[in-house]
């Protein structure tokens, strides 16, 4: 058993690669299936597990930005956009948690929402929502906050920005740029 022996011939050889003698006086080896390959004793075939795949005699993991969610395949899965594959191994992907965008597949990690002045409130995204003028995203890229009076913001900003001298703003929910002050007033 691992080992055969042709039709005639009174030597026996082992199987190599992925294939097995799984009974003794086996004339040939077998090739194990797809997503399968040889224990190291040659007698039976070994299916990949999940988060694994078969390349060449072995089963390999799955790299990161990919993954596997059923045992006896020859490749792994692209981590799709709005998930991440921060590890090898992966049986699943993570989906973009609140205030974080995945907007690739194969992502190995996901981005802030905030550091591009914009938001996201729920999980699984590839992309982001804006801001309105006069708004930013709170420090966890949830939600928008309005600047307040003296203050303004154009549209994606990541900061409110204080009136110039000469210009005011004495709206509560904020605006995109500061009104001129009327004459003779500072």
């Amino acid at each position: 058993v691992g080992f055969y022996s042709s039709q005639g011939s009174g030597f026996c050889s082992p199987c190599v690669g992925s294939t097995v003698a799984d009974e003794p006086g086996s004339v040939k080896c077998k090739q194990c299936p797809s997503g399968q390959v040889a224990s190291e004793d040659k007698t039976q075939c070994i299916t990949c597990s999940s988060g694994t795949f078969r390349e060449n005699n072995s089963c390999s993991n799955c790299t990161m930005g990919f993954y596997q969610n059923e045992a006896g395949k020859d490749k792994c899965k692209a981590c799709p956009k709005g998930f991440y594959c921060p590890n090898e191994r992966m049986e699943e992907p993570k989906p973009c948690d609140r205030g974080m965008y995945c907007p690739e597949t194969e992502m190995k990690i996901s981005y802030s929402c905030s550091d591009i002045g914009k938001v996201n409130n729920v999980t699984g995204r590839f992309e982001c929502d804006s801001c309105n003028t006069g708004q930013i995203p709170d420090p966890f890229g949830y939600e928008c906050e309005a600047c307040q009076a003296g203050e303004y913001a154009e549209k994606d900003a990541i900061s409110c920005l204080k009136c110039d001298l000469g210009t005011y703003n004495d709206e509560v929910f904020g605006l995109a740029n500061c009104k001129n002050c009327p004459k003779g007033s500072y």
